[in-house]
């Protein structure tokens, strides 16, 4: 699990799979979770000081992505 280091603008990250085996196929994929970032429609809520009329309102989002696998065989 890689954390972000405040004010960091470049990601490099290696990893070993400790169940890797040479004579079988695998694929491997990476998933990533981006840190929570406020929506778009809680800057307005802000701006127009009126949040407290949507108190259940989600204020945030995290966005995910992922890369496409990476395949090995044999």
């Amino acid at each position: 699990v890689w954390q972000e280091i405040k004010g960091g603008l470049h990601i490099c990250e290696t990893w070993e799979d400790p169940d890797f085996d040479s004579k079988a196929p695998a694929f491997w994929y990476v998933r990533v979770l981006q840190t929570p970032t406020l929506r778009w429609s809680a800057h307005h809520c802000r701006k127009e000081n009126r949040c407290d009329e949507f108190p259940g309102a989600e204020t945030t989002l995290q966005e995910r992505a992922w890369t496409s696998p990476i395949w090995y065989l044999p």
